[in-house]
C-alpha cells in the first residue's frame, strides 16, 4: 500500500562504524514487528541469538557488497555488536527516554532520563580514531573491508606449565552462532567462560614426541581447559582478555547526576544491548 509506505518510510537512519570489522553502515529504526520478535525468548539459545542477529542485519543499509545473512555474519566481529545495538537505539529512540542504572557511587538502582547524544563510544586505543577515519573515508568494497578487518588475525600464547600453544583469534558472529548450534546448552551453561573460550580459541597445539599436534574440536578443547592447572588456566584467561581488550568498543553515558545521592558522574559504562532492550520493554 503506497499510502502506508509513505507514512512509515521517512524514519531517520543512523550511521555507525563497525571498527573491528572495518566497514560503515546506516541503521534503520526498529518497527513493531521487530520488537515483538525480539521479545520472544521461548526458543533455544541458538535460535534466540540468530533471531537478534537477523533483525540487526535486516536494519542495515549500504553494506559493502550485496551480502546475504550468512556472509554478513562471517565478516562481522562479535565485539562490534554493541555498536549495532547503539545504532538501533539512536535510530529507534532519538527522543529522550528513561533507563535504569546502578549508581557507581551509592549503589542505588535509579531511573535517569537520557537521550542518544549522552551515549558515547569509548575508544581506549589512541590509533583507533585514525582507523575509524580511514574506514569512514576509504571503505567502499568488500576488498577494502578484507584488507582492514581485524577478524582472522591470530595471536599465539604458550601456556607456562604444559607448554600447550593457544591460537587466539577475533571471532565473528558466524563463529558465535556455530558454537550455539553445535554445542549443547548444558555444556555451555556449566561454565560462563565456556562460550568465550570457544569463541576466542581457534585451536590448541599440544606438545607431542615429534613436535605438536593441533586440536580444534570444540568439546575436546573445553575438556582440556577443565583439566588445566590453575596457573595455565589463569594465563589462558589473561590471554583471551588481552585479545578482547585490544580493540574493545565500549559505551558509556556522559554527564549523569544521580537523583539519589547527587553525585555527578562524568561517565558510567553501560551495555548498549541492555539499554536498547530496556527502552523496548518500557514501551511494550
Amino acid at each position: 500500500n503506497k499510502i502506508v509506505n509513505n507514512l512509515y518510510s521517512h524514519k531517520p537512519e543512523y550511521q555507525i562504524i563497525a571498527s573491528q570489522s572495518a566497514y560503515n553502515v546506516t541503521v534503520s529504526p526498529l518497527v513493531n514487528a521487530d520488537i515483538l520478535s525480539l521479545m520472544n525468548s521461548s526458543v533455544s539459545w541458538y535460535l534466540y541469538q540468530k533471531n537478534i542477529y537477523k533483525i540487526i542485519y535486516e536494519k542495515l543499509n549500504n553494506l559493502p557488497g550485496n551480502l546475504n545473512f550468512d556472509q554478513w555474519c562471517k565478516i562481522t566481529s562479535v565485539e562490534d555488536i554493541e555498536t549495532f545495538f547503539y545504532g538501533l537505539f539512536c535510530s529507534t529512540f532519538p527522543e529522550d527516554g528513561n533507563i535504569s542504572i546502578d549508581c557507581p557511587e551509592c549503589g542505588n538502582l535509579t531511573q535517569i532520563k537520557i537521550n542518544a547524544s549522552q551515549l558515547s563510544q569509548v575508544d581506549d586505543i589512541k590509533g583507533f580514531k585514525k582507523r575509524k577515519d580511514d574506514i569512514a573515508k576509504n571503505v567502499v568494497t568488500l576488498e577494502d573491508v578484507k584488507s582492514r578487518t581485524m577478524l582472522f588475525q591470530q595471536t599465539c600464547y604458550k601456556l607456562p606449565e604444559s607448554g600447550v600453544v593457544v591460537k587466539i583469534k577475533t571471532p565473528s558472529l558466524y563463529d558465535h552462532l556455530e558454537i550455539l548450534r553445535t554445542i549443547s546448552e548444558d555444556i555451555l551453561s556449566k561454565n560462563e567462560m565456556s562460550t568465550t573460550n570457544l569463541l576466542y580459541i581457534d585451536s590448541l597445539l599440544i606438545p607431542a614426541d615429534d613436535g605438536y599436534y593441533a586440536e580444534n574440536g570444540r568439546v575436546t578443547i573445553l575438556g582440556l581447559i577443565d583439566r588445566m592447572s590453575i596457573t595455565d588456566a589463569k594465563y589462558l584467561r589473561t590471554s583471551i582478555q588481552q585479545k578482547i581488550e585490544e580493540n574493545k568498543i565500549s559505551f558509556s553515558i556522559k554527564n549523569v547526576k544521580c537523583p539519589e545521592c547527587g553525585h555527578a558522574h562524568e561517565r558510567i559504562p553501560v551495555s548498549m544491548q541492555d539499554i536498547l532492550f530496556t527502552a523496548i520493554s518500557e514501551r511494550v
